[in-house]
């Protein structure tokens, strides 16, 4: 504790003629250079010029910048004490030395300032079984601009990414500025997030990555089913109380979407209807197609605006949603997908609907028929994650991969280029996976593994050939931790948060300052350590530790969110910071 201290007997008391310029005592914020005054009069009250007043802390800490300052002619002396970077109280002594020595003593408080950010002390990186409690709880210290803790500040914990539960999701800082909280991981394997923001102070944001891990066991059996419960309604899609994974953030092929307040906010196109309608409160989740979007609210239930022209906003129509707003589907969901003109999503017990267009099979239901509303997957797959191309879908069960649509170029991946109207089993484990038009990437281990369309060289193996089984990506200096897939870009995001791309570069989406296309990958040129990648058509975004959002790529319809409609080559910081 800083010491306290009383006048010393030498030092008189009360009007002396030296004074301080202020009632109360002189305080500032802890760091900062606090000026002191005083006035000198003589006995009739008169200012005292060019009298030497001495200044000199007495009890506490602080540096005064200068100690000796003649007064003015309205009898006033001023000297800067550089306050000390921790909180506490202080005695300065202001003395006019000589026969008749006039003191006075000043008290000063340093107080913390408001807060400026936070510091992770315990529970970024870890890893668990999907749907378990992480053994280290999260843990963050609330700091002002100098660094010092700050108590009893309000931290609020809240998923950003792959589901699960915080507790509490709110809790103040104790003495030492420090707040914890548990994390229970959701059931997709991959890379989950959280952030940490301290109420009032929403710019100190802090995120923590963990790596959701399926268990290392084959797919179940099938469980036998009562025979005729699908037999009338063949497609059918299973419905019941789902966990709605949060996603607060998609990319689609022109528009950007984050939620804000529990309401989509898009940027960028808006010709079918996909920049949202900002009536819609009360979303979770987003996903994002190429002309439409999707939002989960709290129980599941999907909204879809935008483009509709083959049923994939899934409400039994084919219109677009523009300007009527987000259309409510009667299925019930815990994570969507979007491609070129369709979409999917994950309902209870991992079982995967579909709907929209279906010419190449995508849906996943065995024909080529379109849907307009939600039809079960072929097959009895307990799936963790779905991810759509342009026309085609993947799964992850277990580790297990499975794809199905239009295979044209390898993109589904089964060693053929046949469509597959029903999952179809990809060689090889994957964590988690991603997509672009007509090419699939996944992590598996140490390394990203891609196939399908390379005409670009977005499968990164520095070739351009086209491959109908996983390739692995070459010369990534690191491992992987996170992965977004374009149309025709791939980037990753490795264990130090530098961030690689490799593809076409046409629109500067590969972020390495140029528009030369890369069939390797090559680093965005950014000081900026990532946590979290999401690309879509041209544009790629990225969320660093400290939530802000950078974007970088095509700009014609200002996707990018940088107030102008310039293609950026290297990534260019986003207003504002990770809802």
């Amino acid at each position: 504790a800083e010491p306290t201290a009383q006048p010393n007997d030498d030092v008189a008391s009360g009007p002396t003629g030296l004074h301080p310029t202020q009632d109360s005592l002189f305080h500032g914020v802890v760091g900062s250079l606090l000026p002191l005054s005083v006035r000198a009069t003589d006995p009739d009250g008169n200012p005292l010029v060019d009298a030497l007043v001495v200044f000199r802390v007495t009890d506490g800490f602080g540096i005064l910048e200068t100690e000796e300052v003649p007064t003015d002619s309205d009898g006033l002396a001023e000297a800067n004490l550089r306050l000390p970077n921790r909180p506490g109280e202080m005695l300065v002594l202001a003395q006019i030395p000589g026969p008749d020595t006039l003191r006075t003593l000043l008290p000063v408080t340093a107080e913390t300032g408001p807060a400026q950010r936070m510091v992770s002390i315990a529970g970024d990186g870890q890893r668990a079984g999907t749907g378990q409690a992480l053994t280290e709880a999260l843990g963050v210290r609330v700091v002002d601009e100098f660094g010092n803790s700050i108590p009893g500040a309000e931290v609020r914990f809240r998923v950003l990414q792959g589901g699960g539960r915080i507790a509490p999701p709110a809790s103040p800082t104790d003495e030492e500025g420090r707040a914890f909280a548990r994390w229970t991981l959701g059931g997709a394997a991959g890379t989950q997030l959280v952030a940490a923001v301290v109420a009032g102070a929403e710019e100190a944001l802090l995120t923590f990555q963990a790596t959701a891990v399926a268990p290392s066991r084959p797919e179940p059996e099938p469980e036998p089913e009562p025979p005729p419960v699908q037999a009338d309604r063949p497609g059918t899609p299973r419905t019941g109380p789902v966990t709605v994974i949060a996603k607060t953030f998609a990319v689609g092929g022109s528009q950007v979407c984050h939620l804000v307040g529990g309401t989509a906010v898009c940027r960028g196109a808006n010709d079918r209807g996909q920049g949202g309608d900002r009536s819609l409160t009360g979303l979770v989740g987003l996903a994002a197609g190429i002309s439409h979007a999707c939002g989960l609210d709290a129980r599941g239930g999907p909204w879809c605006w935008g483009a509709n022209e083959s049923g994939q906003l899934g409400d039994g129509s084919t219109t677009d949603r523009q300007p009527a707003g987000p259309v409510e589907t009667a299925a019930h969901f815990s994570i969507l997908a979007g491609g070129l003109h369709h979409t999917c999503g994950l309902g209870e017990g991992g079982q995967a609907s579909c709907w929209g267009r279906n010419i190449n099979g995508q849906l996943g239901t065995g024909s080529r028929e379109d849907q307009r509303r939600p039809v079960a997957v072929s097959g009895d797959h307990a799936f963790q994650d779905l991810i759509a191309g342009w026309n085609h879908t993947c799964g992850l069960a277990f580790g297990a991969t499975y794809c199905w649509g239009s295979n044209s170029a390898g993109q589904v991946g089964d060693g053929s280029q046949v469509d597959r109207l029903a999952p179809t089993r990809v060689a090889g484990s994957f964590q988690n996976l991603s997509a672009g038009a007509r090419h699939t990437c996944g992590i598996s281990g140490s390394e990203v593994l891609c196939w399908g369309d390379n005409d670009f060289g977005q499968l990164g193996d520095g070739t351009t050939e086209d491959r109908s089984s996983p390739v692995s990506v070459s010369d990534l200096p690191g491992t992987p931790v996170a992965l977004a897939a374009g149309a025709v870009h791939t980037c990753a995001v490795l264990n130090d948060r530098s961030a690689y791309c490799w593809g076409q570069n046409l629109h500067g989406q590969l972020g390495d300052g140029t528009t030369t296309n890369r069939s390797s990958p090559v680093a965005v040129s950014s000081g900026v350590g990532f946590v979290a990648l999401f690309a879509g058509g041209g544009v790629t975004c990225g969320f660093a530790r400290d939530g802000s959002e950078h974007c970088w790529g095509l700009n014609q319809f200002g996707q990018l969110g940088d107030g102008t409609r310039t293609n950026r080559s290297s990534p260019v910081r986003v207003g504002g910071n990770l809802p």
